[in-house]
């Protein structure tokens, strides 16, 4: 599985790095601080990576904008936003704005790497 991480926080970098290669054996493919860079990387590699995690706030730019590059996807790339930003809205909002799941940084890791296990093993 190849991910591509959308995440400022070195914290969670870090963290979500570990859980990506516990589950898959790779680190991430590209891991983006702020929209630019990731959207840069996207466009660059559109068929570089199966699943995407995404943060709603960027140093620098907004996830939401990342959602949308996503949206031309392929049927088995996944899209998550993971957020300490929880509210319903915002929850509702991503998944209409075309992500496949959302999970809660400091709530639903244990979610978070079912999911990403699930993913890892269609792909396999």
């Amino acid at each position: 599985m190849r991910t591509f991480l959308a995440e400022d926080n070195p914290q969670f970098q870090t963290q979500f790095g570990l859980m990506v290669r516990a589950i898959s054996g790779r680190d991430p493919v590209f891991t983006a601080t702020t929209e630019a860079e990731a959207t840069s990387w996207l466009d660059a590699h559109p068929d570089g990576w199966d699943l995407a995690l995404i943060d709603i706030f960027l140093a620098q730019g907004h996830g939401f904008n990342i959602l949308k590059r996503c949206a031309a996807r392929a049927p088995h790339q996944k899209v998550v936003v993971v957020s300490n930003y929880d509210k319903a809205p915002v929850r509702d909002q991503t998944l209409r704005a075309g992500a496949d799941g959302y999970f809660d940084k400091l709530t639903e890791l244990g979610a978070l790497v079912d999911y990403c296990q699930a993913v890892n093993d269609a792909r396999a």
